[in-house]
């Protein structure tokens, strides 16, 4: 009776969501057959416009209009231009032509193109590579052999998928020996073997089991088939999975509703969370309980944006829950308006002892195809257009544009290049596991350090947690959760106290590129180091990102002990009574630089806009909750009524110091 009603549940379902499906699947399925339609490099037609390229600015124009991206060093190409007939070119020709003259060869597997530098004594070629493709098409029907609409085919390993049409058929273009991933929701998901065949149909089977599955809401947990609200939930081995600094980075794509927009991607920047968008006016944060205890922010000192998560190992979460509608977290209060979200740490099993260790390395580097630099005489010919468009007659004659525009040749700088290096990132987790019939426990401790790309940035972060759980008889059950953590954030000061600002990389792309670096005796360049002299290196407001990037600091230290224990005492059958206090202890400091430095004597801080900060805050937040639950059930009916009263009081504290105008560097 139970898997028949299930089934009519999910057919009168199935009707109600036809139209939205059959335009997801109208959507999916265009972009599917256009990158399905795999071409020849000798069918591909390019148009070229200019007769001069830079090499990696012709690979940026190849990729807009054709289906092939591009990957190669750019170190490797790195001042290597091509000459090249302004006409439509066939894309093998014209990457013949590129290899001929600038001594590369190109590998290409479907859509992909590697390029590499070749040694002079070896001739440069143009290698092709495509795997035999077939058209598969089928159709996915439940155990009733009836269609169903939306449901998700994926080539194992790939992003090549497709969604079935309104009745249930599909079509897709994969690999002859390919896994295809069959799923939809509600149904066991099926993996079949292609095997060289072009039609494959597939049942899939109601998943009852899945239904059955514990999801945590507000003060309790129910099954997912009882829960009435909108509820998104993912598993802590998922969360493991993803080599992050702060575990909120791994629910982005994997919960409806639920957007992460990320910070600047330096290490320690936090991710923020939007649960089904703006919420209120004033904060639009979610409220985070952590093992029943809500938690807030870091506070002070800049701290702001970063969220208890952050602080927290991603090894030690069994399981992350998202309320999201106004049915879901009424319970919480106003304060509930933007969402909730509830992470359960791991607890011990019992009767096993479990010890793991897991680890993690690294490596992360700038991809400077995104930025699409200006050459020196790009730059020349932008500026003096951009004098004359503005009227600005009174720098229309600069020596060094004038010089550049007449044919004369300057070394070029990258600096992007010296801003940044390859950046690291290794984590470190050891747990220890297991019990006893009354008994259970679970700690771990963990390391985890990341070196950002950009010189200055790095994060380092020390955690220590102990859980466990102790049944007392057969109507007592009390526990403890302690958490520990220490975090050192290392970020970039501002490249200028006047402008407060720290976007280095815009402002290494938008330099003048003949703007040297360093000067003949390793120091960092200034005025008399422009090839003209008339033309200084320091850019706006006397900056010089570089020294700014590696002399300038902004330091962060996070300590805090978070710690609670809980007491459950059953009264009676299905009567319970819980209370459970907690203490949440935060510690930050902020210490600030910006210092005092000349250049050639011209002085790249001011003396009055040098700035020395010393930040220190204190957070003391207390939580007591006491709650009586009653939880029956009457044959196929089933009661829950809870009643409960919390308290919450915090305290925050702080003291700053801060005093400029030094001369010497040594403070």
């Amino acid at each position: 009776m139970h898997v028949k009603l299930l089934k009519l549940l999910f057919r009168m379902s199935k009707s109600a969501i036809y139209a939205s499906i059959f335009l997801y699947s109208l959507t999916v399925a265009f972009g599917s057959v256009s990158e399905a339609q795999r071409r020849l490099l000798s069918q591909v037609d390019i148009q070229v416009k200019d007769n001069n390229y830079a090499l990696v600015k012709l690979f940026h124009e190849i990729e807009k209009s054709s289906e092939f991206d591009f990957i190669y060093s750019s170190r490797e190409l790195k001042g290597k231009t091509v000459s090249l007939d302004t006409r439509d070119w066939m894309l093998g020709d014209l990457l013949n032509e590129i290899s001929r003259q600038s001594i590369v060869s190109f590998r290409r597997i479907n859509e992909t193109i590697t390029v590499k530098e070749v040694n002079a004594n070896l001739t440069p070629q143009v290698y092709e590579e495509m795997e035999d493709l077939i058209d598969v098409s089928g159709k996915i029907t439940d155990d009733d052999g009836e269609g169903l609409p939306g449901a998700t085919i994926i080539e194992k390993g790939s992003s090549n998928g497709t969604v079935t049409d309104v009745d249930g058929n599909y079509t897709i273009n994969v690999d002859e020996n390919a896994t295809l991933q069959v799923s939809f929701v509600g149904y066991e998901p099926v993996e079949v073997q292609v095997n060289g065949r072009s039609t494959i149909n597939v049942e899939l089977s109601l998943s009852v089991s899945n239904l059955e599955e514990v999801v945590v809401i507000g003060y309790g947990t129910q099954k997912k088939k009882d829960v009435t609200g909108a509820i998104s939930s993912i598993k802590g081995d998922v969360i493991s999975e993803v080599p992050v600094a702060s575990m909120e980075q791994t629910l982005s794509g994997r919960m409806a509703g639920v957007q992460v927009i990320n910070g600047s991607g330096a290490p320690g920047s936090g991710a923020t969370i939007r649960v089904r968008g703006v919420g209120t006016l004033n904060n639009n944060e979610p409220l985070y309980v952590i093992d029943g205890v809500i938690l807030g922010n870091v506070r002070g000192g800049g701290l702001n944006d970063v969220s208890p998560l952050s602080l927290i190992n991603p090894n030690d979460i069994e399981s992350i829950d998202v309320l999201k509608d106004a049915s879901a977290t009424a319970i919480y209060g106003a304060r509930a308006g933007n969402g909730v979200v509830i992470i359960t740490t791991k607890r011990g099993t019992r009767d096993r002892l479990s010890i793991n260790y897991e680890t993690y390395l690294g490596t992360s580097v700038l991809d400077e195809s995104k930025y699409n630099r200006l050459s020196g005489p790009e730059w020349a010919q932008i500026t003096a257009r951009t004098n004359e468009l503005q009227g600005n007659t009174v720098y229309t004659g600069q020596p060094l544009v004038e010089a550049v525009l007449a044919g004369q040749s300057f070394p070029e700088h990258d600096w992007v290049a010296e801003l940044t290096r390859p950046g690291t990132i290794q984590s470190h987790n050891l747990s220890v596991n297991g019990g006893s019939e009354s008994s259970n426990y679970y700690s771990s401790v963990s390391y985890f350090d990341q070196l950002g790309t950009v010189y200055g940035s790095s994060l380092t972060r020390y955690t220590l947690r102990f859980n466990s759980d102790h049944n007392i008889g057969k109507r007592f059950k009390m526990g403890n959760t302690l958490l520990l953590s220490r975090s050192v954030s290392n970020r970039q000061g501002n490249i200028n106290p006047s402008d407060n600002s720290n976007d280095y990389i815009k402002r290494a792309v938008g330099i003048n590129p003949y703007k040297p670096i360093y000067a003949a005796d390793g120091s960092y360049a200034g005025l008399s180091s422009h090839p003209t002299e008339a033309e200084g290196i320091l850019d706006q407001a006397n900056q010089h990102i570089i020294w700014a990037a590696k002399e300038n600091q902004d330091i962060y230290k996070v300590n805090r002990a978070w710690a609670s224990v809980y007491l459950d005492f059953k009264i009676m059958e299905g009567l319970t009574f819980h209370t459970m206090g907690s203490i949440d202890f935060t510690y930050s400091k902020r210490e600030d630089r910006n210092t005092f430095n000349e250049i050639d004597g011209t002085q790249l801080v001011q003396p009055e806009q040098t700035r020395l900060l010393f930040r220190n805050d204190e957070d003391r937040t207390l939580f007591w909750e006491n709650t009586l639950t009653y939880d029956k059930a009457f044959g196929d009916h089933k009661i829950t009524a809870l009643v409960g009263l919390q308290f919450q009081n915090t305290l925050d504290t702080w003291f700053s110091a801060q005093d400029g105008a030094f001369e010497d560097t040594e403070y």
